[in-house]
């Protein structure tokens, strides 16, 4: 019993998991294991990790048993790393892990990367999952998505106050030489969105500004923020800024079918009329299926207000 309830409190400190040596540590013999398996009592998930009968099977037990698995140094990487920090689009079930120098874990249903860079510095513990920082999350992960999701991913995690563009540059000068897949696609997102834009918060946003750009419209300001004196401050998706006076708000019925949200942004709309805006809205129908004629009306008012403020 008092070793049963030793094993129960190592497997609560990390998602139901204990290892093999943990377990020998506390006086279980390599014997003892093996009944232990046979009779249901601990649950085989990697090469040394077990689960404790009753702990929930969940995708952050899944990529812990595959870190503790993979040996000293080892972090949960890629997709997986993605979806630990909450990054936009990471919705993945695969378990994806990196281990350090030239060791090479057998593992069972998981994807091991190795790297002969991973320093103590490319690794953080998040919510108690040891993981790859995210600058170097977003690095690895662009060269394994679309570089449509690995934009995404960029903005989330800077919107979300995980890192900055300043941070991430200042990574690829150490971690984004020659040979290091997916450094390219950070710069090339990073020179892409400049040095001052504000991130996007949304997916529909991103998709917003990639169906503006592929169809020929100036790039917008994101996040514009119109201060008006007795009132808070007006925050729009995208704006050209005056003397143009041009709003883009993107809309989806997903995300604004509770009344609260449809009041606000109504009065928000109204008052940016008041206050002598014009005002597009880009739903997320128009968007997919038919992005050329909304950014053709996007670029006929642009122009048009160009003339008028001339």
């Amino acid at each position: 019993m008092l070793l049963d309830a030793s094993i129960q409190r190592l497997a609560a400190k990390r998602c139901g998991l204990v290892t093999r040596e943990e377990l020998l540590r506390v006086g279980l013999s390599g014997d003892q294991i093996k009944r232990r398996l046979r009779a249901g009592l601990l649950l085989r998930m990697q090469p040394g990790v077990y689960a404790v009968p009753g702990a929930p099977s969940t995708f952050e037990q899944r990529v812990t048993a595959a870190c503790l698995a993979g040996g000293p140094g080892a972090a949960v990487s890629h997709r997986s790393a993605a979806r630990v920090w909450g990054l936009r689009g990471a919705n993945t079930q695969r378990t994806e892990i990196t281990a350090p120098g030239t060791s090479q874990p057998r593992l069972v249903g998981a994807v091991v990367h190795r790297s002969l860079v991973l320093a103590p510095v490319d690794v953080r513990v998040h919510q108690g999952i040891t993981v790859t920082r995210p600058e170097r999350t977003l690095v690895d992960v662009a060269g394994v998505v679309p570089i449509d999701v690995a934009t995404s991913m960029l903005e989330s995690a800077v919107h979300l106050g995980l890192t900055t563009p300043e941070h991430i540059w200042r990574y690829l000068s150490r971690y984004g030489g020659p040979g290091c897949r997916g450094a390219g696609r950070v710069r090339s997102i990073l020179e892409a969105r400049g040095p001052t834009a504000r991130p996007t918060e949304s997916g529909l946003e991103d998709l917003a500004l990639r169906v503006l750009f592929r169809y020929g419209a100036r790039p917008p300001v994101r996040q514009y923020v119109i201060h008006v004196p007795g009132r808070p401050p007006i925050r729009l998706d995208m704006a050209y800024a005056p003397p143009v006076k041009l709003a883009l708000e993107v809309d989806s019925a997903l995300w604004h079918s509770d009344s609260e949200s449809y009041r606000r942004d109504r009065a928000k709309w109204n008052l940016l009329v008041a206050l002598g805006w014009t005002l597009l809205i880009l739903t997320d129908f128009d968007l997919h299926e038919r992005p050329e004629q909304l950014v053709g009306d996007v670029i006929a008012a642009h122009d048009r207000l160009s003339r008028v403020a001339a």
